[in-house]
């Protein structure tokens, strides 16, 4: 399984998403804690896991997509 940290400004919508491979868990918590030390209010520290990108994109958007592009998601659903 995959892992990812994702450093989340809840201000401008705008994430920093990097890989991990899974036996990396040392050096994911490593980074994680540092992120966290460096984080104001605004910023969400996560670490995510999941067989593929493509299935966190799916069920964490708001950390893959642009405000836009959810707003065309939800546009799209609202339509259909």
């Amino acid at each position: 399984m995959t892992q990812f940290l994702i450093v989340f400004n809840r201000l401008t919508q705008e994430a920093s998403i990097r890989e991990f491979a899974s036996d990396d868990q040392e050096l994911i918590v490593s980074e994680r804690i540092a992120a966290e030390l460096a984080a104001d209010s605004n910023t969400e520290v996560a670490i995510l896991a999941g067989a593929s990108r493509a299935d966190l994109e799916r069920t964490h958007a708001r950390y893959f997509k642009s405000r836009s592009q959810m707003m065309d998601d939800f546009g799209r659903l609202l339509a259909s």
